[in-house]
């Protein structure tokens, strides 16, 4: 299959292409050429994402078979009716990477602001495909990136479009210096003794490996 990934040089993009052309697809990365893999498997194009994804542009040129979106720099509805449009012209299926915390169970556990303030009560995990996902964005989430809002954009267009959306946890791998565990180290730093795992831990391992993700998304 032809498969145009848009950014792909990023976290998740570099082990998703190359297990895609591994397996035999045509990989293309579309990005602005900000910051290159230089041993990825795959043709790039660089120009800006609306440049990129313009009727008659660069991908619609690529005729790709699949669409891969990481959802990466800014999650928004624009985004999701550009992507919808070029899957409409072109034909391809499109692959989301978003998140779980689309989930409102994240946002009331406290993980977004900081608190920690619940132990995911109500909710059980794994969280079902079916849960109640947030309506707002995500709390201290970067200006202008909202995954939810961006998913519910895209199955909005159903089905003239055929979308797969992935919301893996926390994603994690070897270059990853993020400490996922901040929450008990905060509290050990300030001098508890007695460290609760919040929900029987499952709040602190829901995380999982990028090499997971790129084989999902593959």
């Amino acid at each position: 299959m032809k498969v145009v990934f848009l950014g792909g040089t990023g976290f998740v993009g570099p082990p998703t292409v190359r297990r895609m052309a591994a397996a035999g697809h045509c990989v293309v990365v579309a990005h602005t050429g900000a910051h290159e893999v230089d041993d990825l498997p795959a043709e790039h194009l660089h120009a800006s994402r609306e440049e990129l994804l313009a009727p008659d542009g660069p991908v619609d040129a690529a005729r790709p078979d699949v669409l891969v979106d990481p959802f990466t720099g800014g999650a928004s509805v624009a985004k999701a009716d550009e992507l919808a449009a070029t899957a409409g012209r072109t034909g391809a299926r499109i692959v989301a990477i978003s998140s779980c915390d689309v989930y409102q169970a994240l946002v009331d556990a406290g993980l977004g602001d900081g608190s920690e303030r619940t132990l995911l009560p109500t909710t059980p995990i794994p969280i079902p495909e079916d849960a109640p996902r947030r309506t707002r964005p995500y709390p201290n989430a970067r200006p202008g990136h909202d995954n939810a809002a961006m998913e519910r954009a895209l199955e909005a267009h159903a089905p003239q479009i055929n979308a797969a959306i992935l919301r893996p946890g926390a994603i994690y791998g070897p270059r990853d210096g993020t400490a996922r565990e901040w929450p008990l180290i905060r509290r050990a730093l300030a001098g508890h003794k007695h460290l609760l795992l919040p929900d029987r831990g499952v709040q602190v391992f829901h995380r999982v490996a990028v090499g997971r993700v790129s084989r999902s998304a593959a």
